[in-house]
């Protein structure tokens, strides 16, 4: 675990996230920098190099821990959020959760938990593996129905471009929207 995790650890010893910034009138460009800002703060803390290094432990397939784990750490995020009043949309959470699979599965072959040939790949399963598992596991009080039919939405379109051989935008270039 030496590279990225040692120097993350560092670097970040945060607990939690904390604040995103209030919402305001804030463009989705702000939100989603904001949201991706906070759960990589969060990740490269000790608490989150901790919370990968046990999803490391794990049995199980790669993309499948790392999934669970991205999806918890959106879902975290949303809460966090929610709770200062911050309007995310379900794109900008696909988004983010894009970098954030990327992120982990970069830790994951900085410490020779994968191989590095199968990194692209690994991290594209785990965000598809997360977007379902957030979608499923997550209650009602946390996601509005107007939010699970975004979801819904979303993850048909993924699925639509993914079969054909389409890669996902990463960032909101246009208000958060896919």
């Amino acid at each position: 675990m030496n590279g990225l995790l040692q120097s993350a650890q560092q670097k970040n010893t945060q607990q939690p996230p904390q604040a995103a910034p209030k919402q305001g009138q804030m463009d989705p460009r702000q939100v989603y920098e904001g949201l991706v800002s906070m759960m990589l703060d969060y990740l490269y803390s000790e608490s989150g190099v901790q919370m990968v290094q046990q999803s490391m432990q794990i049995q199980g397939q790669p993309h499948e821990n790392i999934g669970m784990l991205v999806a918890r750490l959106i879902q975290r995020m949303f809460i966090t959020a929610k709770t200062q009043k911050v309007q995310v949309q379900a794109s900008i959470l696909f988004s983010a959760g894009m970098e954030l699979s990327q992120a982990v599965a970069d830790m994951y072959l900085e410490s020779g938990a994968i191989p590095k040939e199968q990194g692209p790949k690994i991290a594209e399963e785990a965000f598809y593996k997360s977007i379902v598992r957030l979608a499923q596991e997550t209650s009602t009080e946390i996601f509005s129905q107007q939010e699970r039919q975004d979801f819904q939405r979303l993850m048909q379109k993924l699925k639509q471009m993914k079969t054909s051989g389409q890669q996902p935008q990463q960032a909101p270039s246009n208000g958060g929207v896919m």
